[in-house]
């Protein structure tokens, strides 16, 4: 417990740096986490879609009439999309990653899609969630000494 002036300014500075360091620090940090996260468990959605989508491609069809597909495509960074008319799905072509994309055949576009999922799973998410959960640890112990702080700040101007 602070026992004089100099003591209550210095609690006083100490919470104002501390408030700031949450603020500037470790809420943009946790932000950056959380999208980071939710961007890795899209992709992985994305690539479980593709899976499905390519298993309905290999499941047993009849001959008479002719296979007719219309995905969705993607026109502009995830923000337009249109319907597309493919005649021969016998090909796709595949994000690899960083930007890439392959021309692969379906079994090989489905084996592609089970190893890009596990390794999303398990070398990307799974760091990334313990990134953020690391930092909203880092926020519940900030908070508690910011309490700390104000509660003998305020022990001090009640003496």
């Amino acid at each position: 417990m602070p026992k004089n002036p100099q003591e209550a300014q210095e609690i006083q500075r100490k919470i104002e740096e501390y408030a700031t360091f949450v603020k500037n620090v470790l809420q943009p940090d946790l932000h950056v986490a959380a999208k980071a996260v939710t961007e890795t468990q899209q992709e992985i959605r994305d690539y479980r879609e593709l899976q499905t989508q390519l298993q309905e491609l290999l499941s047993p069809i009849d001959t008479s009439c002719m296979r007719f597909l219309e995905p969705m495509v993607d026109l502009g960074h995830g923000k337009v999309r249109c319907r597309a008319n493919v005649d021969d799905a016998s090909t796709i072509f595949v994000n690899v990653g960083m930007g890439f994309h392959a021309e692969l055949n379906i079994p090989e576009a489905r084996a592609f899609c089970s190893k890009r999922m596990n390794f999303l799973e398990d070398q990307v998410l799974l760091p990334r969630v313990s990134r953020s959960k690391q930092i909203e640890q880092h926020l519940l112990s900030s908070g508690a000494i910011l309490d700390q702080l104000s509660h003998e700040l305020k022990k001090t101007h009640i003496n």
